[in-house]
């Protein structure tokens, strides 16, 4: 009873903070649209955008109103679907997107907070909850026209979902199997929306099909669970690749995979080997395999794809060496995105490591420590202190949840999908904190952990 009038008691308070920060974002929200309405705009921002109005005037996904006739085969549909819907129902008035952005975070905090408090105790949730709402990085992209927030949403209810089966405690009956279907669908709609998670449904697969083994359900309940979970992914992923195929001949979820292939991973490959800047090896690139005439649309793709590829296998340890700098681009503070999104002016010469490098100490801090540049450097110091003790958090509370094997089965699905996005973000080198966002809410959970535990000892 106790525990129950405990995580009443945080979930109150929780509700109170989250009513706070809600007020807070569509404060700075309304300000920026009165102020500066481009903010809300990323240089990606339009390629989501015009698939969505084209979806609302006619009907179909193509790259603008202006080319009905064009279909959009590097955007997948999940954020121009979910802009869509948002047009037709209030007018096409992108802030009202961020208004729905801001409320599908404040779920995503509220699924942490029940994930902790039901795989450990309240205190969890709690904690858990506000190194979520502290991050930087999760409130910039809550107030941008980009993918980010809904991408989160949907990972972090696939694995609050998912919780439900891994989390049943009575032997003699079986768990719902809509928690299952929810799981799949949200799955499904989270690679939709971004391409990244294309081959997680196979590690989701072969996870529940051990986990079944285990459980030993039935043959027939087992069948069911593996089927909710799969059939969404089958149905919508492999229907819009079959979409694609047959309006271009491929089979790609996105065609944009062999344009970051060559000029991203490829380009960033070159400027290493040669040692010349990314942009200008960028450029080389396109300039040399550039879209040719007498090509298709997935002909192209597919030949950048298989130059990148190459360019990848002659240059192994360049490509491993620029991997490790990826994941290291993976958990590296936000404040600069926070920063600029107010401060637009404050980047224009700034880059704290290349000028450490390059100017005298003395310099260094008399760039870095004038007027100008203060609360910048401040900033970006609090904020990797604050990342270094949550990771620090975080590894503690990896290590207490494996070692108590409670909920083993949970904390290895969790885990594992936390590695799937670490790994396939880096493996695209230019790597930085935005991809670090849908695993946040993990992120946040063990910290939580970590820290309760070390408040126990103390205690």
């Amino acid at each position: 009873m106790g525990k129950k009038i405990r995580a009443k008691k945080y979930l109150l308070i929780l509700i109170s903070i989250l009513f706070l920060l809600i007020f807070v974002k569509f404060l700075v929200l309304f300000h920026t649209i009165k102020v500066h309405p481009e903010r809300i705009w990323e240089p990606d921002s339009i390629t989501y955008h015009n698939p969505a109005l084209s979806l609302l005037e006619y009907g179909k996904f193509s790259v603008s109103l202006n080319h009905p006739d064009l279909p959009e085969t590097i955007r997948t549909p999940g954020y121009p679907l979910f802009m869509a819907f948002i047009y037709y129902l209030f007018g096409v008035k992108p802030w009202v997107v961020i208004l729905f952005q801001i409320l599908l975070s404040t779920l995503t905090v509220i699924m942490v907070f029940d994930l902790g408090k039901r795989l450990v105790s309240p205190s969890v949730g709690f904690i858990a909850s506000i190194f979520l709402l502290l991050d930087p990085v999760s409130f910039y992209y809550s107030e941008v026209l980009l993918t980010e927030t809904l991408f989160t949403f949907l990972i972090t209810l696939t694995i609050w979902s998912s919780s439900f089966l891994f989390l049943y405690k009575n032997s003699n009956q079986k768990p719902r199997l809509i928690w299952a279907i929810v799981a799949g669908i949200s799955l499904a709609f989270a690679t939709l929306t971004r391409p990244i998670s294309y081959y997680l449904i196979f590690l989701v697969l072969l996870f529940f099909i051990i986990w079944l083994k285990k459980r030993a359900f039935g043959i027939r309940f087992s069948i069911l669970i593996f089927m909710a979970i799969m059939l969404p992914s089958l149905i919508f992923v492999g229907g819009w690749q079959f979409r694609n195929f047959k309006i271009s001949g491929s089979y790609e979820l996105s065609n944009i995979k062999g344009y970051n292939i060559l000029f991203y991973t490829g380009a960033y490959i070159i400027a290493q080997r040669d040692g010349i800047p990314f942009v200008k090896a960028q450029r080389d690139l396109k300039k040399i395999y550039g879209v040719k005439s007498g090509l298709t649309e997935p002909e192209t793709f597919k030949k950048w794809e298989k130059i990148g590829i190459k360019i990848i296998k002659n240059n192994p340890f360049i490509y491993f060496k620029s991997f490790i700098i990826g994941v290291i681009g993976f958990f590296k503070p936000g404040t600069r995105e926070l920063i600029d999104f107010f401060f637009p002016s404050y980047f224009k010469d700034v880059s704290i490591l290349k000028d450490f490098k390059r100017l005298t100490f003395k310099n260094f801090l008399k760039k870095y420590f004038g007027l100008r540049d203060r609360f910048l450097f401040f900033s970006l110091l609090i904020e990797s202190f604050y990342l270094f003790l949550l990771y620090l958090l975080f590894l503690i509370g990896v290590v207490v949840s494996l070692n108590k094997r409670n909920f083993l089965a949970v904390h290895l699905f969790i885990l594992g999908l936390f590695l799937y996005f670490v790994i396939i973000s880096a493996m695209g080198l230019s790597c930085y904190c935005r991809f670090r966002m849908p695993v946040v809410p993990i992120i946040a959970l063990y910290a939580g952990i970590g820290l309760n535990n070390l408040i126990r000892q103390k205690s």
